[in-house]
């Protein structure tokens, strides 16, 4: 330590200078956590580099959240697909079942975005009619699904697209049916729906009895 009086050097921890007696002021200590003016802590730079990561992260996700709901909004994958389309079922009774004819829908719709669901009540089957499924007859596109249990019965369920154009349009139909020694129950009710697989809500419905 060096005299502010005299210059002299002392070491050790003295309170007084060997050479002119001057007292030395203890008082006033370096705080033990001091830092160098100007200089950033370590916690702060890594607090920054983390903040950067995370914007880098974050930023692009909600940017293209954004844009999917100007773009395609919350209720599908499409404008058109956000909509249910309605039509109404015709029904007739064909040898073994039942046969339904499609009126005109709200708006054009394809096969494969539809739905076939058959029920008795306590159990039901469906079908999902994909474009890969499909058979040409003459000119008509003709899909056909089974066996299948429903209950006691089993039934077929075929579909006639008689444009064979891949969508429902008036006139196309499709046919319940069950064969022997299986019939249906004349006390049972029973219930078709078509649902457009997009929203999962229902286009049509109808229930009867045999």
């Amino acid at each position: 330590m060096r005299c502010p009086d005299c210059g002299a050097e002392s070491s050790g921890d003295f309170k007084f200078c060997h050479r002119c007696g001057h007292q030395y002021d203890y008082s006033v200590q370096r705080p033990t956590n001091y830092q160098a003016p100007g200089r950033r802590s370590d916690s702060k730079v890594g607090l920054i580099i983390i903040m950067v990561i995370i914007a880098a992260i974050v930023l692009p996700i909600v940017l293209s959240a954004v844009l999917y709901i100007m773009v395609l909004g919350f209720g599908g994958s499409s404008e058109g697909d956000s909509t249910t389309p309605q039509l109404n079922l015709t029904r007739s009774t064909v040898p073994g079942g039942v046969k339904f004819t499609l009126s005109p829908t709200t708006r054009l719709t394809t096969w494969d975005s539809v739905g076939v669901l058959f029920a008795d009540g306590l159990s039901f089957a469906n079908w999902y009619p994909k474009s890969d499924e499909w058979v040409t007859y003459g000119s008509a596109g003709i899909y056909s699904a089974g066996p299948t249990l429903v209950g006691a019965v089993i039934v077929w369920m075929n579909i006639t697209d008689i444009d064979g154009n891949g969508g429902l349009n008036q006139g196309d139909s499709f046919t319940i049916t069950t064969g022997s020694p299986y019939q249906f129950s004349t006390s049972t009710t029973y219930t078709v729906n078509l649902v457009y697989l997009p929203t999962g809500a229902q286009m049509c419905g109808i229930s009867f009895n045999f």
